[in-house]
């Protein structure tokens, strides 16, 4: 079996093993997902995606002499990440939300966690770490986006949701995930055990960190907090 493909099978695993743990999934699975829950997910959203082109363009000045194949695809799905957190924007704005509430909406740990771990393992231990984490998020978002979206509109059915961060990507990233896959191929040498560990180590943390920023999202959405924050929606 191929290195990414076994991987997949590994990040796979992870979210079988631990999704079912998390009340935001189990929200998710019953149709009990709330409006704030939904909002804050958006939120979340965009947090990160707000800075998923900044990690991309992160990797390319380690690129001068080795692997020089990878700037072009790199930038160009970094100009594509760019305008992504507009969409989640947009969906908000329809939900009601004003810019200024979205614009004040708090960072919160773990999604501050999970940017930063990305950040230190392109930085501080190679910058093909950024293969894990895209892999991990995109391999995710075509597994598990549909029911997810699906299952939410069930939850939420008299709703105008906004719906087109998902489903953008759940329809881009199918495509996303065969480039990315034919790129880390291309990259990674069969012998080249350090790179293979630095990728699998990050795709899984990754993994496990975004269901954990998920996890966090949910119960902020269930606070008082969270919704003294937008009561003005």
């Amino acid at each position: 079996m191929k290195f990414t493909a076994s991987l997949c099978e590994e990040i796979k695993n992870n979210w079988l093993t631990t999704l079912p743990k998390m009340l935001f999934w189990e929200a998710i699975t019953k149709e009990k997902i709330d409006r704030y829950a939904y909002i804050c997910y958006l939120l979340t959203t965009r947090s990160y995606t707000m800075r998923s082109a900044l990690i991309q363009c992160s990797t390319i000045s380690h690129f001068q002499f080795h692997h020089r194949n990878l700037v072009r695809p790199f930038l160009r799905h970094a100009y594509e990440e760019e305008s992504h957190y507009i969409l989640a924007e947009n969906d908000l704005l329809k939900l009601g939300l004003n810019r200024e509430t979205i614009e004040k909406f708090p960072v919160l740990p773990a999604t501050e966690g999970y940017i930063g771990f990305i950040f230190n393992r392109i930085q501080n231990v190679s910058p093909y770490c950024y293969f894990g984490y895209l892999l991990q998020l995109e391999f995710m978002t075509i597994n598990i986006g549909s029911t997810a979206l699906e299952k939410i509109r069930k939850s939420l059915p008299n709703m105008e949701l906004g719906e087109q961060f998902l489903e953008v990507h759940i329809k881009e990233d199918l495509e996303h995930v065969d480039d990315l896959t034919t790129l880390i191929e291309q990259t990674v040498r069969q012998e080249d055990k350090r790179m293979k560990e630095d990728i699998r180590y990050t795709a899984l943390t990754a993994n496990s960190l975004w269901i954990l920023m998920m996890e966090n999202a949910y119960q902020f959405s269930q606070t008082q907090e969270f919704r003294q924050l937008i009561r003005t929606t």
